[in-house]
């Protein structure tokens, strides 16, 4: 297939991520992609920023919140597990704008995006 070595494809390639990859995430690794997920799409102009805001005012990269634990599954329109896993993110109606980034797809725990 065409694209990045690695690249997450849709359509008919593989999609969802074995069980060996899905239990090599972790919510630490979710935090961080969401974080990364929130600069990229320009969090700063959604519509609802409840948990967002609080948690990123400040930031300017996701390495930035590494060795803090945010209470991400707080955050508006995140979902997650017991395991503090993000499950789904909904977002429809923040407006969103930019490019997705890649590492979204590491959030192996996710089964609903809107």
């Amino acid at each position: 297939p065409n694209g990045e070595e690695g690249a997450p494809y849709l359509g008919t390639q593989k999609c969802k991520p074995s069980a060996a990859e899905a239990a090599a995430g972790s919510s630490e690794e979710d935090q961080q992609i969401l974080v990364e997920f929130a600069l990229a799409m320009n969090w700063q102009k959604w519509g609802e920023t409840k948990g967002w805001k609080k948690a990123l005012s400040k930031v300017e990269s996701a390495q930035e919140t590494q060795s803090q634990e945010l209470d991400f599954c707080g955050f508006h329109g995140v979902v997650c597990s017991d395991s503090k896993r993000v499950t789904e993110i909904n977002l429809s109606k923040n407006g969103l704008r930019g490019r997705v980034p890649r590492s979204l797809f590491g959030l192996t725990e996710l089964i609903k995006l809107d």
